[in-house]
């Protein structure tokens, strides 16, 4: 359990908490292992614990009314999840699936919230989590909104990085993209998701691997351009906007 302690304890969550009253919560973890695909949280389930990936990665989603799958957010190794169900005590709005092998510690509720009471570095850490998760949904809703599809994509693409890549300018993703989970990223069909990717290859800016699933940018300048200029079309839409506003006269 100390190695276990060692690798939860250096999550960004439980950053400044005092070992003491980390450790009294992680001893009543279970340490539980699922397969690729494994449900970890179903929607509907009692949030009578919080969970905080060991290693692997898992993927947040749910299921629309015409059986759509879309995924809300993928996280990695050190990242805590179904917080908010053992916060407000009702069932859990979203499933959590394993995505490859992967190792989580579930805390149970009443730990969880005693820690949360006792140590106002976690409460504060808990609630930056928080607000970083709400603003990425703000931002992908502002997102569907005002970008292209392939724009979108191309920021997608760029926030997986995070989950672990290689290179400099020619980078590799490590996680697996399959299309269809890069649709449900995005909302889309796999149709839409192999055209972008196969623009992308004739201008020589991605590999991709479809049946390992593995993409590599093969120019992350250009491909930060890519994103970047779009970002700046849709940033001056709100401005021009307001400076219209200014200029009308006022009609009573």
């Amino acid at each position: 359990m100390d190695h276990t302690f060692l690798r939860l304890a250096g999550a960004a969550v439980f950053k400044g908490v005092p070992r003491v009253d980390l450790r009294s919560a992680i001893s009543q973890a279970r340490i539980l292992d699922y397969r690729d695909d494994e449900v970890i949280i179903a929607r509907g389930d009692p949030g009578d614990r919080a969970f905080l990936i060991i290693s692997g990665i898992v993927r947040v989603g749910t299921l629309g009314e015409d059986g759509k799958r879309v995924t809300i957010e993928i996280l990695r190794e050190q990242e805590v999840f179904g917080e908010l169900g053992v916060i407000d005590r009702k069932p859990r709005v979203a499933d959590v699936v394993a995505m490859g092998p992967t190792k989580v510690a579930a805390i149970p509720a009443p730990e969880f919230l005693a820690l949360l009471s006792r140590s106002p570095i976690f409460a504060v850490n808990l609630l930056r989590l928080t607000t970083a998760r709400l603003r990425r949904c703000y931002t992908l809703f502002e997102d569907a909104s005002l970008m292209s599809l392939e724009h979108r994509f191309a920021r997608q693409v760029l926030y997986v990085m995070r989950l672990g890549a290689t290179g400099g300018q020619r980078v590799r993703i490590y996680s697996r993209l399959h299309q269809g989970e890069l649709a449900d990223l995005l909302g889309t069909t796999p149709r839409s998701i192999i055209n972008i990717l196969n623009k992308w290859r004739s201008n020589g800016l991605v590999e991709f691997d479809g049946r390992a699933a593995q993409l590599t940018i093969l120019d992350l300048e250009r491909f930060n351009a890519l994103v970047g200029d779009e970002t700046s079309r849709k940033c001056e839409r709100p401005r021009q906007v307001a400076a219209s506003r200014r200029r009308s006269p006022h009609r009573s």
